[in-house]
């Protein structure tokens, strides 16, 4: 235990000196500078809706997918027509993503609950969002990250659709209040506390806190078109991505040619019998289609 505890420690001393690094860019930002803190401000102090939805950096409950893993994996896969996704989007002023999330959510709330494992509070997911203006043609990456609930405390799919939505719009709207460089420092503070998350999960000494993120959820565009390969068309591409301690469970997604391809990759002794997943996200996906929208989402 103390051994654990040790590791905690220097756990918190890496996350102190990351923040430090991330702290001392940003005062060299200049103009970022301000526009952090201001966003930072912004957030605590603003009480309208987008604001009281942002999901913050200890916010997820503690989960089976938060555990050491072990060198198996599973992988499984789901397809679905885009314009399936846009249908129900353009219904209840959704994104596609916000649907996808949703479905990712619904699937998950039963195969958790038929392990004994959902908690009470919903799981928050960490999205890789791309940031860099079209007319910017320099080098690099320019990926930011958000979180977002999944709603997967809730039953209707609707209202899971509708909590998932408002905690988006929130981290985007978030976003929009600062420039490049404040968006990229702001991440890195945000991802900061993982830090810790990671290093209790190794240790084997689950915090009293809230831990940052549950799992990693990626959005990756695809070829618009069909490929073929010597003449046989291409019927899918499914995205496979890694797993980690403390991330048992990663899902990509990737459109193609009209439909948006699900991978699912998880530690196999973790979460036995993945496929089921996949399964229940399309059931998710038919549940939401079929659902009454203005019963659904109230008021």
């Amino acid at each position: 235990m103390l051994d654990g505890l040790g590791d905690v420690v220097r756990g918190l001393g890496g996350l102190v000196s990351g923040v430090g690094s991330v702290l001392g860019s940003v005062a060299g930002a200049g103009r970022s500078t301000f526009e952090l803190t201001k966003a930072l401000v912004n957030a605590q102090l603003r009480s309208d809706h987008e604001y009281r939805n942002l999901v913050g950096s200890v916010q997820a409950p503690h989960c089976i997918l938060n555990t050491r893993i072990s060198r198996n994996r599973r992988f499984a896969t789901q397809q679905y027509p885009l314009d399936r996704l846009k249908a129900i989007g353009a219904q209840y002023d959704a994104t596609i993503n916000d649907v996808a999330l949703a479905i990712i959510g619904g699937g998950l709330r039963r195969f958790l609950d038929e392990l004994g494992e959902l908690p009470n509070k919903s799981l928050i997911v960490v999205l890789p969002v791309n940031v860099r203006p079209k007319d910017d043609e320099g080098g690099g990456n320019a990926v930011a990250t958000i979180l977002a609930t999944l709603g997967t405390d809730v039953a209707d799919p609707v209202q899971r659709l509708a909590a998932v939505t408002a905690s988006t719009r929130a981290a985007k709207a978030q976003l929009r209040s600062m420039d490049k460089d404040a968006i990229l420092a702001y991440s890195a503070a945000l991802m900061a506390p993982y830090g810790v998350q990671l290093a209790s999960t190794l240790s084997g000494v689950k915090p009293p806190w809230p831990y940052t993120f549950n799992l990693c959820v990626s959005n990756v565009p695809g070829p618009e078109d069909v490929l073929y390969v010597r003449g046989s068309r291409m019927e899918a591409s499914y995205p496979v991505s890694l797993v980690a301690h403390s991330q048992a469970l990663n899902v990509t997604l990737q459109s193609y040619a009209g439909t948006l391809n699900f991978g699912f990759i998880g530690c196999r002794d973790t979460l036995p019998h993945l496929q089921r997943l996949a399964v229940y996200t399309g059931e998710a996906l038919d549940q939401l289609a079929a659902a009454d929208g203005a019963a659904g989402l109230g008021s």
